[in-house]
Formats: structure tokens, C-alpha cells, sequence
């Protein structure tokens, strides 16, 4: 009890001194009045879209009144506001989006390319709207159609141009030619398929290339590319037997006239034209080294052919003739005969028969005479035809039979 009585008292103390003390206070501070800050920027609609939406804006006490003081105004305020649509416009109290847009306000963007049937090939949504593309090697014919472009009618390829569908084939077709890193042009890849002044032979290398020659030239020094025949008949003079004849390149071989080779002229052999060929000599035929000639028998002679055989006159005004009254030529010989009223001796002269009484014994004689003189005259004709015979058979048989000597063609 004392305790609360205690309390009582020391509070009535303390509201007499608190007073006091605010009185004596006021006496000595000075009057300030509220100052306000600026005000901070309106806040943005409180509706995101439409109308009845509210903004706010405030502003701080940046002094307190003391003293009695003017008292602050206020902090805070608010205004009605009105938010547009964004990409649609506003009826009534609701917002309709444009083509392309979408949500309540009409701020978001439709993504017309979630339906995949829009476009042939690529859709490429853009904002409020889409585009259609089409891929590589194919150009817009529509608003979502493509077709494939002809890159050979364009000369897309330097040489060969093979279209194909949303691309393109291209070649090298040229020889000596290979494609390039673009896949379009063509670098040169042989210079001997291309471009190069080699005489005869010319040589690929890694970089650039090298003439050479054919087999039979060279190269002279000093030039790199011009080649020159080697002439091998100085070098080679002895390898052909008879004759060397220089070619471009090579050489070849030959006989001389009458000879044969098979070995393209190193060795020759003679030819018996007796018996390789038709000579055509009437009669014989005589073989030498690289040539022939041709023979005629007794009674009969060469014409100026070299060749034919002609018969002998002998009863010609040229030849003299001993102890022949009458000489009767025939092919390859004659005969003697004596005039009428004449005889052959056993001398071969002739006699005159005389107009006498003979008797037996001369008579004998003469028949005997006669009868040599027949029979003179027989074995002379038979002569004439064996050598007629003879000759014929000759002919006859070089006619029918040809013998040749075998011959190797050149390897």
C-alpha cells in the first residue's frame, strides 16, 4: 500500500515538471515553418491497360515545422488515368489487338510460326508479324511458295554446269584443270594439259613442269626446251652394212641394189634374181653380187633389152663362112647346101657333077654322098629343135614355178 502511495506521488511530480519544463522550452525556441521536397515522377497506371486506373506521385518533408510552425501539406497524390492499348485499340472498357498481337493489352506478339504450314520452307516470325524464307538455291515466287534457282543459267560455273534441285553441280572439264576452293571456278592443275612451249615431251612436277624429248633428239645446252634430231648415223656409223640413211628421230638401214636384209639393214645378203624374181632372160640366167645377167647359147645372141636372145645370122654378108656354096640359116645355127648341078666332098667344098657315063663304083659313091647329105641335113634340123625345145621349157618352167627366198617383216 505504502508502495503504490509512494508511486502516486512521484507520478504527480513528474506531470508538474514535464509542463514546467515544455513552458520554459517554448520561451526560448524560434518558429520554423514545414519546407517539402519536390515531387517525385508520377507512377505508371495502376490498370496496365484500359480505363479507371490510378497514378501516384510523392514528395518528402525535407524540414519539420517547430515552434509553431506551418503545418506540412500533403505528400502524397493521386490522379485518374487512362492506358492505351498498346497494339490494338480500346472499345469499351476492353482492348482489341491488331493482326500479329495478342494478351490483354495487346502488348504480346504472336508467333505465327508455331503453325508449320504457313511457309514451303523457312518462317521466320518477326514482331507483330512473319516472314517466309525460302532455302539455299531456291528464290520467292509467292508469299510462301519457293522454286529452286538455275545457277547454270546465271554462269555460276566457270567450265561445266550441272543444276540440280536447290543446288548446283560444277566441273572442271578442261584437262589439266581441277576446282577450286569455291567450288566454282577452275585453277590450272596441269600445265602440260594447258599452257606449256615444250617441243615434244612435257613433264608434270610439283611446281610447274620439264620438257624432255622423244627417243633419236636432245635438248641442246643453253635451251630448255627445244629439241634437235641426233643424227645416229655419225654416232652409229658402223652398224649398218651397206648404207645409213638419218631420219627425224631414228635412222634406218639399207642394202645397196641387188642386196636383201632381214635385219632392217645391219647385215645384207645378195638376191639371186635368178630365183627371187622373173629376170625374164629368154634363156639363162647368171646371179652375182647385187645383180644378174642374162646368157645366150651358141648361135644366138643378147639384144639391147639385156634380156631376149635372138638367133644369129650366119649366113649374113658379116660372117665368113669357108666351103659353104649355100648357106641356109636356122634358129640358133645354119647349114650348107650345094647349087643345082653340084655336090658336098667329104671336104664339105661342093663339085660339079659331071655328064658321064659313071660307073657302078662312082655310081656308089654318089649314092653314098647323097645319103650323107641327108642325113646332114637331118641331124642339122634335129638340132635346131632340141635347142628350140630347150629354150621353150625354159620359159615354161620360170612361167610356172617362182621360187622365193623367205623374208622376216621388221619387228
Amino acid at each position: 500500500m505504502r508502495i503504490l502511495l509512494i508511486l502516486a506521488i512521484l507520478l504527480v511530480l513528474l506531470q508538474f515538471n514535464t509542463g514546467f519544463w515544455r513552458r520554459r522550452r517554448r520561451r526560448r525556441c524560434g518558429r520554423r515553418d514545414c519546407q517539402l521536397a519536390a515531387w517525385n515522377p508520377w507512377t505508371t497506371c495502376s490498370h496496365p491497360c484500359g480505363t479507371q486506373g490510378i497514378s501516384r506521385r510523392t514528395r518528402h518533408i525535407a524540414v519539420a515545422p517547430t515552434c509553431g510552425g506551418t503545418a506540412c501539406a500533403a505528400t502524397e497524390e493521386t490522379r485518374a488515368c487512362n492506358r492505351n492499348c498498346g497494339q490494338g485499340k480500346l472499345i469499351g472498357n476492353l482492348c482489341h489487338c491488331n493482326p500479329g498481337w495478342q494478351g490483354h493489352c495487346c502488348h504480346l506478339d504472336v508467333d505465327e510460326c508455331v503453325d508449320k504450314g504457313r511457309c514451303q520452307h523457312i518462317c521466320q516470325n518477326t514482331i507483330g508479324s512473319f516472314e517466309c524464307l525460302c532455302r539455299p538455291g531456291f528464290q520467292k515466287v509467292g508469299p510462301s511458295q519457293c522454286a529452286d534457282i538455275d545457277e547454270c543459267a546465271q554462269n555460276w560455273c566457270e567450265q561445266k554446269c550441272t543444276n540440280t534441285i536447290g543446288s548446283v553441280v560444277c566441273e572442271c572439264n578442261i584437262p589439266g584443270y581441277k576446282l577450286a576452293e569455291d567450288l566454282r571456278s577452275c585453277n590450272v592443275d596441269n600445265e602440260c594439259l594447258v599452257k606449256h612451249d615444250c617441243d615434244q615431251i612435257c613433264i608434270k612436277k610439283r611446281e610447274g613442269y620439264e620438257c624432255k624429248c622423244r627417243s633419236g633428239f636432245y635438248i641442246p645446252e643453253g635451251d630448255s626446251k627445244k629439241c634437235q634430231d641426233v643424227d645416229e648415223c655419225l654416232l652409229k656409223h658402223d652398224d649398218c652394212a651397206h648404207k645409213c640413211i638419218n631420219l627425224p628421230g631414228k635412222y634406218r638401214c639399207e642394202c645397196e641394189k641387188g642386196f636383201t636384209t632381214m635385219d632392217e639393214g645391219r647385215t645384207c645378203t645378195d638376191i639371186n634374181e635368178c630365183r627371187v624374181q622373173d629376170t625374164q632372160c629368154s634363156f639363162l640366167c647368171i646371179n652375182y653380187d647385187g645383180g644378174y645377167n642374162c646368157s645366150c647359147p651358141p648361135g644366138l645372141h643378147l639384144s639391147t633389152d639385156g634380156k631376149t636372145c635372138l638367133d644369129i645370122d650366119e649366113c649374113s654378108k658379116e660372117t665368113d663362112i669357108k666351103n659353104c656354096s649355100i648357106c641356109n640359116n636356122i634358129y640358133g645355127s645354119y647349114y650348107c647346101s650345094c647349087s643345082l648341078g653340084f655336090y658336098r666332098s667329104f671336104n664339105g667344098s661342093c663339085k660339079e657333077i659331071e655328064q658321064e657315063i659313071v660307073t657302078v663304083e662312082d655310081n656308089d659313091n654318089g649314092r653314098y654322098i647323097a645319103l650323107i647329105a641327108i642325113l646332114s641335113f637331118l641331124v642339122l634340123i634335129l638340132i635346131s629343135g632340141v635347142i628350140t625345145y630347150k629354150i621353150w621349157k625354159v620359159k615354161k618352167s620360170k612361167k610356172e614355178t617362182k621360187i622365193v627366198e623367205p623374208y622376216v617383216c621388221p619387228q
